[in-house]
C-alpha cells in the first residue's frame, strides 16, 4: 500500500499504487505523465499527480547497477554529471533519470546555480529540453551570475580596458557572460588572455580596428 495519500478518487490511482508496489518505477513515471497530459482540463488532478511523481521520485531506489545507482544519488545531491553510457538494458532508469532532473529542475527552492548545473547534465547527454525546461528560463541562472563576484571582477577589467568605447563594451560583457555559460561549471578557466581574445573578438564584431588597450 503506498504512503501516498490521494485526494482525487479517479480510477487511474489504483493502477499507479499497483505499479509502485511492483516496483517498477520507470513505468510508473511513464503512466503518471500519461494521466498528466489527459488530465489537462482538471488543474487539481495534475497537481496532485505533479506531487505523487515528486513522492516516487524520492522513494529508495532498488537497483542492482552501482553506476546508475550513483548518477541517480548525484542528481539528488545536485552533483553536475559527466557524459553518461547509456545501455539498452538501462533504459528504463534513463527514464528516472530524467524525471528526476527536470523535476529537479523545476522545483524554485533548489538554488538556480545548481538548477543549471542539472540542466547542462541534460544538455550534455543530449536529452530533449525543449519541453521538459518549461518555465525554467536562463535568465534566473543569469541574475545570480551577473551578481557573483568572480564575473563582476572580470566585467569590471573590460569595463576599465574599453572605458572610452561604449558600443564595444556592452559587446564584450555579452560575450563576457557566453563564455560563463558555455564554460560553466569551470567558468574560473577564463583568464587575462581570455578576456583579452573577447575584447579583440568585441572590436571585429563591430569592425573597429584602432583600440588602445
Amino acid at each position: 500500500m503506498s504512503k501516498f495519500i490521494n485526494k482525487s478518487n479517479e480510477q487511474f490511482w489504483n493502477e499507479l499504487f499497483a505499479l509502485e508496489k511492483s516496483g517498477n518505477l520507470s513505468i510508473l513515471l511513464k503512466e503518471i505523465n500519461k494521466y498528466y497530459e489527459e488530465y489537462f482540463l482538471f488543474k487539481d488532478i495534475q497537481n496532485e499527480l505533479t506531487k505523487y511523481k515528486e513522492y516516487v521520485l524520492n522513494l529508495p531506489l532498488k537497483i542492482k547497477q552501482q553506476n546508475i545507482l550513483k548518477i541517480l544519488n548525484d542528481i539528488k545531491n545536485l552533483t553536475f554529471l559527466g557524459l553518461i553510457n547509456w545501455k539498452d538494458s538501462e533504459e528504463d532508469v534513463k527514464v528516472m533519470y530524467i524525471d528526476l532532473i527536470t523535476s529537479m529542475i523545476r522545483n524554485p527552492q533548489v538554488n538556480s546555480t545548481k538548477r543549471y548545473v542539472l540542466f547542462k547534465s541534460l544538455e550534455l547527454n543530449n536529452v530533449d529540453i525543449k519541453i521538459e525546461t518549461e518555465g525554467f528560463i536562463l535568465k534566473t541562472f543569469e541574475t545570480d551570475f551577473l551578481n557573483s563576484p568572480s564575473f563582476l571582477k572580470k566585467s569590471k577589467k573590460i569595463e576599465d580596458a574599453l572605458s572610452k568605447y561604449i558600443s564595444v563594451n556592452d559587446i564584450a560583457q555579452q560575450l563576457l557572460l557566453q563564455e560563463h555559460l558555455n564554460n560553466f561549471p569551470n567558468s574560473e578557466k577564463i583568464n587575462e588572455k581570455s578576456i583579452k581574445t573577447i575584447i579583440n573578438k568585441a572590436c571585429k564584431l563591430l569592425n573597429i580596428k584602432d583600440i588602445n588597450i
